[in-house]
């Protein structure tokens, strides 16, 4: 569901990590462990912040990785509560999703341009495929919308009296996750053609069905977002969805457009050539009426 899955690969600096006061302070233990936490970082965008959960993922003795962990949080700063991640991973990652973003924009276009043989199918399928285009950009901003508003919410005055929140969802420990609305808000504004409240409601629906499929606190929000995201570009109406922005708003992939653009330029060649099939008489299917 998350057009930005992490690639097979990252980019390893190793005159830079080599030349890190940090990683020349490790043990050669230490180093094995660090390599594995970003190589996690990498995959899941985090590491939990959480020393029973990083001993599975590093697969070795709690008591080791607890030894070892001063070293190798220093590597780490704090994403959002029980979450940590590595500056510079963080940011090549990014960059990277930038750049595979521009190439689907770009490849995008090429396809338009095919399918289209006129400049005014052009400019038909041209806004369809842009706002296909713009889902690419939704889920990196709605992983990361989460982020912020936690961080707004801890700049309130001491004190103050939280707003209830519009809805929670359950998770895998029993608890509920509260969604404000303020995360409300912001998931509308990026998926603007989903009822976001509404997918909430089926979201609670499908985890109250499936409770051996529960999210944790962590991953929640990641579930949230691709959820949304699939309903944002999903091209049969269902309930819950937005049909406030037309028709021509979320109705199929590139692919899907460029095929109907295709097919209605057949048809209106077709038209020109033996005239109108349309009406009461329609002929005998040859061309000659």
């Amino acid at each position: 569901m998350n057009p930005f899955e992490a690639l097979p690969y990252y980019r390893w600096h190793w005159r830079d990590y080599r030349a890190n006061r940090k990683v020349q302070r490790m043990t050669y233990i230490e180093r094995g462990l660090y390599r594995e936490l970003l190589d996690e970082c990498w995959a899941e965008g985090f590491i939990p912040d959480d020393l029973d959960a990083l001993a599975e993922v590093c697969a070795c003795p709690k008591q080791i990785l607890r030894d070892c962990w001063p070293a190798l949080r220093a590597c780490f700063v704090e994403a959002s509560p029980g979450t940590l991640i590595n500056p510079r991973m963080d940011r090549e990652r990014t960059t990277k999703d930038a750049e595979r973003a521009v190439k689907a924009i770009a490849g995008a276009r090429r396809g338009c341009s095919r399918a289209a043989s006129s400049e005014a199918e052009a400019k038909q399928v041209l806004p369809i495929t842009e706002q296909v285009l713009s889902n690419c950009q939704i889920a990196v901003a709605g992983a990361r919308a989460g982020a912020v508003a936690e961080q707004a919410s801890c700049a309130e005055p001491c004190g103050s009296t939280p707003a209830p929140p519009v809805i929670a969802l359950p998770l895998n420990d029993g608890s509920q996750f509260p969604i404000s609305q303020q995360l409300l808000s912001e998931w509308s504004s990026l998926f603007p053609a989903v009822q976001v409240m509404q997918q909430l409601r089926n979201m609670r629906a499908w985890l109250d069905a499936n409770p051996t499929r529960r999210k944790t606190k962590s991953g929640i929000k990641r579930f949230i977002v691709g959820w949304l995201s699939k309903e944002q570009d999903n091209p049969n109406p269902k309930p819950g969805r937005n049909t406030a922005y037309g028709p021509g708003t979320n109705t199929g992939s590139a692919r899907t457009q460029r095929n109907r653009a295709a097919l209605n330029a057949v048809k209106q060649r077709n038209q020109e050539r033996f005239g109108s099939t349309e009406g009461p008489d329609r002929g005998d299917g040859d061309g000659n009426g």
